[in-house]
């Protein structure tokens, strides 16, 4: 739901969480997936890309300090490398450590995902160790940070300050083409951050078919009727050669002649009906006063109204 709603293309996840035993599929999107070395349940991360954009998956990044799924999106003008990055909070990562990670990216690149790293300039309240090591790799390097400048991480400790963990890192990517937004739809603690970029992308072409929707089925029978040949002699193999090739050809004409030719449209998207996006929109107003104010009764609140969209969607699916 949260995918269509906003239009994804690419969604980029941290901390999945994921073993070697765990799956996940979303139809429409191809997913990939880097588990922690380890192969234990924590870190990790992941991408899921529309079908019908060309791409092809590059190797994962996994170390300790840093997870990394890394696919390659076919541009018009030049390829982009596309990067969903967990770095689990526990661990020293040096500007030696970023560094090495960025070499792996390739000349253009878009990194987005749980830094767990703070720093002012990227709109964090504080700075602390860990981002002034990723902000040293960040300039030295020539790399540009895009975020909202808003909290993205809502600790449910009251005693705890949100702050801005998640946010993108780019490399020759124009800036002016791009924006970001927040989304507080998911229920995480960390909300979600949406990157928009203007770039043209190359669309994997639609198989050819022999029919479609619009078939006129009648119409293909009567011309198989007509035009078939029964009076052949398949006396050699090079007769029966060419009636097999004959019959193929009339199959091919027949299902052309009888199929409406034109621009495949765009697949419709889909609309979720009034109700369910009036809650939507209630459920988001009841997290952000709980983010606000940290009250019980508004974290019951929203805890409520997150149940009855649950069950509004699954009923109506």
């Amino acid at each position: 739901m949260f995918l269509n709603m906003n239009k994804i293309d690419i969604a980029l996840i941290s901390e999945t969480r994921f073993t070697s035993k765990s799956f996940l599929s979303v139809k429409g999107y191809t997913t990939y997936n880097t588990n922690h070395p380890s192969g234990n349940a924590h870190g990790g991360t992941a991408v899921l890309i529309k079908c019908n954009i060309k791409h092809h998956s590059l190797e994962p990044f996994a170390t300790d300090k840093i997870q990394a799924t890394l696919i390659k999106v076919s541009g018009k003008s030049s390829d982009i490398t596309i990067a969903a990055v967990y770095c689990p909070p526990k661990h020293q990562i040096l500007r030696e450590d970023y560094r090495h990670f960025f070499s792996q990216l390739g000349h253009r690149y878009i990194i987005g995902g749980d830094w767990n790293a703070k720093h002012l300039f990227w709109g964090s309240r504080l700075v602390t160790t860990r981002g002034r090591q990723l902000y040293q790799a960040v300039k030295e390097l020539n790399l540009e940070c895009l975020s909202t400048g808003e909290p993205t991480y809502w600790p449910t400790d009251p005693r705890k300050t949100p702050d801005l963990l998640d946010f993108f890192i780019t490399k020759n990517i124009i800036i002016n083409n791009t924006s970001v937004e927040s989304d507080l739809d998911l229920t995480s603690d960390h909300s979600a951050v949406i990157l928009n970029v203007n770039d043209k992308i190359i669309l994997n072409e639609a198989p050819p078919r022999l029919y479609n929707k619009k078939t006129n089925w009648e119409e293909y029978r009567d011309i198989i009727t007509e035009e078939t040949q029964l009076t052949v002699s398949l006396k050699t193999v090079e007769e029966v050669e060419q009636a097999i090739e004959d019959i193929n050809k009339l199959i091919h004409s027949a299902a052309n002649r009888s199929t409406p030719q034109g621009k495949a449209g765009r697949a419709k998207e889909h609309v979720y009906p009034t109700f369910i996006r009036d809650s939507v929109t209630e459920r988001r107003r009841l997290r952000r006063e709980w983010q606000n104010n940290h009250y019980a009764r508004d974290k019951t609140a929203f805890n409520k109204a997150s149940q009855q969209l649950k069950a509004l969607t699954k009923n109506g699916q």
